[in-house]
């Protein structure tokens, strides 16, 4: 379909971009140890591993699994836990008391937190290498390892704990619309329910049991009984995206304005529509500056949204209108298919431009609607990421037009978000 050729403003002066405030010294502490090529240990990317990724490596990794197994502390606490457990399935009332008994308590985590801290060197420096370099603890990556693998427990017991608390008594996630519990937990047949989840978990898991597996399995029971399984679809991306991770390494990067051009997505609110109309016509306008040759790639962004529990994922919907309608090629486009918000999808484009080594010191293009782009580059946006991510997951750059503004991607965006299990 023919596209008039759509002109830009000329670039500002490098010294003139109207940029954000970086992020702290310790992002680039944490993009110095993160590595591109770095492989998830097994089980790190399933719903178990994207969610708590420490937690796979005390399984995967024998010094620090032997060194939590002998640890006489943690071995009492698993005892201790073992109990609460037990006595749950006679408590009152349910079901807050059955959910609470699976809870970290403030006790807990310390308990752990200071067992974990004190691991031999063997066993520490495996495990906080293993940190370092996935980039997952990126914001703490400035802390010495004792201190970062507490910080990495820390934020896993949240974690466990947030999900019991939303998927498990039905508290208001950050945004209950798209990500609420599926269940009515008013309903009488609500507490017998969570107490069935409660013993099937109990029941399948062996006794011998690492101390972390029985809260962690309850914790993923909840979020597979309520189809909220999202962190794990479509990986692994590298298969996805295989056709234009060979595109990027052949890439010659001097050739193109931008290293890439990041469309947002926008899920319809019809629940058989597979893109929202202003998801079309970001595509349209995207696919334009590809044909100009802005940009090597396209990254379209968007998981499975609006309305809630759609069988649609707008990434994948966004690369099908590309190939089909526009006839872009598909190694031109990479998928992003996880991004619930549009926070979150710049920090998500930005992981994925550090693992397929879209280089960070080189203008990216944010193709978008006018109401969206100019909410991008205001206050609200930098409040909601600060708030909700703890940092900016990019720079913003300078307007090249109303439908396009420029950014460069932060490494920070690497940790993971304890917080929202649907999109760690």
């Amino acid at each position: 379909m023919g596209t008039a050729k759509i002109m830009f403003r000329p670039m500002l002066a490098a010294a003139a971009l109207l940029m954000l405030p970086t992020a702290p010294a310790l992002s680039e502490t944490g993009a110095a140890q993160a590595e591109p090529d770095y492989r998830p240990v097994e089980g790190g990317l399933t719903v178990a591993g994207r969610n708590f990724y420490l937690l796979s490596l005390l399984s995967a990794l024998p010094e620090p699994r032997d060194a939590v197994a002998r640890d006489p502390a943690l071995t009492a606490l698993a005892a201790e836990r073992s109990q609460r457990l037990s006595t749950a399935a006679d408590c009152q009332p349910k079901p807050a008391c059955t959910v609470s008994a699976w809870r970290w308590t403030a006790a807990d985590i310390a308990t752990v937190g200071a067992a974990l801290a004190r691991l031999p060197d063997e066993a520490r420096r495996p495990l906080a290498g293993h940190l370092r370099r996935s980039g997952m603890v990126a914001r703490h990556a400035a802390l010495e390892d004792a201190a970062l693998i507490e910080r990495a427990w820390a934020e896993t017991a949240a974690g466990i704990n947030h999900i019991l608390d939303v998927y498990g008594l039905g508290q208001p996630p950050r945004y209950p619309a798209i990500d609420a519990i599926s269940f009515d937990v008013t309903k009488p047949d609500f507490a017998a329910f969570i107490a069935s989840a409660h013993a099937t978990v109990i029941a399948v898991t062996p006794v011998d049991a690492p101390l972390f597996v029985l809260p962690r399995d309850f914790a993923l029971t909840l979020l597979y009984l309520n189809e909220r399984e999202d962190a794990a679809a479509h990986e692994p991306l590298d298969r996805e995206n295989e056709a234009a991770i060979g595109r990027i390494a052949r890439t010659d990067w001097r050739r193109y304005r931008y290293s890439a051009l990041l469309v947002l997505g926008d899920g319809p609110e019809m629940p058989e529509a597979r893109l929202g109309a202003l998801g079309k016509l970001r595509l349209m306008a995207a696919a334009a500056r590809w044909r100009q040759g802005l940009a090597p790639v396209i990254i379209v962004s968007g998981g499975s949204v609006h309305p809630a529990h759609t069988r649609f994922n707008e990434a994948i919907e966004m690369r099908r209108e590309l190939i089909e309608r526009h006839g872009i090629p598909a190694d031109a486009i990479i998928i992003e298919p996880h991004a619930r918000h549009t926070t979150t999808n710049l920090r998500n484009a930005a992981r994925l431009m550090f693992r397929y080594r879209i280089p960070f010191d080189h203008d990216a293009l944010i193709v978008t609607s006018e109401g969206q782009s100019q909410y991008v580059e205001g206050p609200v946006f930098r409040t909601r990421c600060l708030e909700e991510l703890g940092y900016m997951p990019a720079s913003i750059g300078a307007r090249v037009s109303a439908f396009d503004l420029v950014f460069r991607p932060l490494a920070i965006s690497l940790s993971r978000d304890p917080l929202d299990p649907l999109d760690p």
